[in-house]
């Protein structure tokens, strides 16, 4: 699976989803996309972009709540559940306001792709990475796209002088922090950081809005619930428009 492979499939998810939504008034749960069959992740495969469970891929376990609330709401989750790749996905909207399709469709495309980068990332689905000659010990992944993330997060984040133990400790304690509630931590941290850029840019993509419009957006709602401050935002902010400049070239940001 290529990375170039991850949008469309985000598309298709999203697709499907948005099927089930147009179709049902009430509240329900549904395994993507059908009985015995998955969302195919190996292209080489050749067949159809849906397959029997011999195949490597995943499911998308959907729930939907019907409530009249002023804003439509998405969480969501990878990982896997009884051996199976899976994506959790909870969606909360009114079905009466058509404001809600509008405004979920494009925020799901971007939520799909950062679920699907997790799987790229980690797990039966780990993409490989380019070869990395130097690793950072056991404390930190040994192989995959992450690892060439963590390489790359020392070039672009790390001090001129840190050793591979001092980063591998900064990214171990940002991890840490991260684990215990600490927003700035998680938004940046290792395994963060490129699933929410892929999906912050998939959603600007999709809605043809600046990716650094969409990434402050978000983070000013943890703002103004008093999950960080405005000066964590701003440090946030840093972290995500450096990553997608190195991660998409030629990415066109309003903000400074």
């Amino acid at each position: 699976m290529s990375r170039a492979r991850l949008e469309p499939l985000a598309r298709l998810i999203t697709r499907d989803i948005f099927r089930e939504l147009k179709a049902r008034k009430r509240n329900f749960k549904k395994k993507l996309p059908g009985r015995k069959m998955l969302y195919i992740w190996d292209e080489q495969i050749g067949r159809d972009p849906f397959n029997d469970t011999d195949a490597p891929g995943f499911i998308v376990r959907l729930r939907v709540d019907i409530e009249d609330c002023v804003e439509p709401s998405i969480d969501a989750e990878a990982g896997e559940d009884d051996s199976d790749v899976t994506i959790w996905i909870n969606i909360t909207h009114d079905p009466t306001n058509k404001r809600h399709l509008e405004t979920l469709y494009h925020e799901l495309r971007g939520v799909v792709r950062h679920e699907l980068e997790h799987l790229s990332e980690a797990g039966p689905l780990t993409m490989v990475g380019p070869y990395q000659p130097e690793v950072f010990g056991d404390t930190l992944p040994t192989s995959g796209k992450i690892l060439h993330s963590i390489n790359r997060r020392l070039k672009i984040f790390g001090k001129p002088e840190a050793s591979r133990t001092d980063w591998a400790e900064q990214e171990l304690m940002r991890s840490d922090a991260a684990k215990s509630g600490r927003f700035l931590e998680y938004v940046t941290c290792f395994d963060e950081l490129g699933p929410f850029v892929a999906g912050f840019m998939t959603q600007a993509r999709s809605s043809r809005t600046n990716f650094d419009d969409i990434a402050h957006k978000y983070l000013q709602s943890f703002v103004e619930r008093g999950s960080m401050s405005a000066e964590d935002r701003d440090e946030a902010m840093t972290w995500l428009t450096t990553w997608v400049k190195d991660k998409y070239p030629g990415v066109k940001l309003r903000r400074n």
